[in-house]
């Protein structure tokens, strides 16, 4: 099922990002290989289970070390005290349909005056048919709700919820994090007529025309850390110190 998605010719979020880094390039700091593999490993785990060995540590033929696994299980068991008082979130964990593919054929997009259209494709972690709206999940070391709003611009997740929703035709969009420090979830909401969704080109984040980029520039989490947190110079090497709060 995975290796058939990605072997898809429609357009998805992860082309957009590849497009906006080579139109818009900035240095990366930190190992988004190991992000993406420890995120892959929690998204397993809640949505994917027939894909986990838990005796061998392993997804597919991926091994994960005990720290990671155990973190991993640490995480979600923190989602699943979270549901306890979230009525949404509960009903997202019994209820959701999971890695839900959608497939949108001619999707209409327009630039200024430049009508087109483009065959697109989206993957939800959580996709709810009753109620007609989706979300997803997210591994980060935000340590709190503030600091999570701000990796939801750094990474340009509210355009990935603006993608998923205008091709499922949906109102809204929500995104849950489990922070990798101190296993606190956070959660945000997408709709139609949030600034999140409708960017305004004025800021540099223009949806206008159907181009899902966000910004070109860092955005308020790396400006604040860049002059607070000298600790993370040392940790990443990075000039502005960026990588270690920010890499989900």
């Amino acid at each position: 099922m995975q290796y058939t998605y990605y072997q898809r010719s429609e357009v998805s979020n992860s082309d957009l990002t590849e497009l906006k880094n080579l139109l818009y390039p900035r240095t990366q700091y930190g190992d988004k290989e190991k992000a993406f593999k420890f995120g892959s490993l929690v998204d397993a785990m809640l949505t994917e289970s027939e894909r986990v060995r838990y005796d061998k540590h392993t997804v597919d033929d991926v091994l994960y070390s005990g720290e990671d696994w155990e973190l991993a299980q640490a995480m979600i068991k923190s989602l699943r005290m979270e549901a306890r008082h979230d009525p949404l979130l509960a009903q997202v964990l019994a209820k959701a349909e999971t890695q839900r593919f959608m497939v949108n054929k001619g999707q209409r997009f327009q630039y200024g005056n430049f009508e087109y259209t483009l065959d697109t494709r989206c993957k939800w972690d959580w996709w709810l048919p009753t109620f007609g709206f989706g979300g997803d999940l997210k591994t980060t070391f935000a340590s709190s709700q503030k600091q999570f709003d701000e990796a939801i611009d750094f990474f340009d997740w509210d355009r990935s919820s603006a993608w998923y929703m205008d091709i499922a035709g949906s109102r809204q969009d929500f995104i849950y994090g489990i922070s990798k420090k101190n296993q606190k979830v956070f959660k945000a909401f997408i709709r139609r007529n949030d600034p999140s969704y409708r960017f305004q080109p004025s800021q540099g984040r223009g949806r206008t025309g159907g181009f899902y980029f966000g910004r070109d520039h860092p955005g308020p989490l790396v400006q604040r850390i860049a002059g607070s947190c000298s600790s993370c110079h040392r940790q990443s090497g990075a000039p502005d110190g960026t990588a270690t709060h920010l890499y989900q």
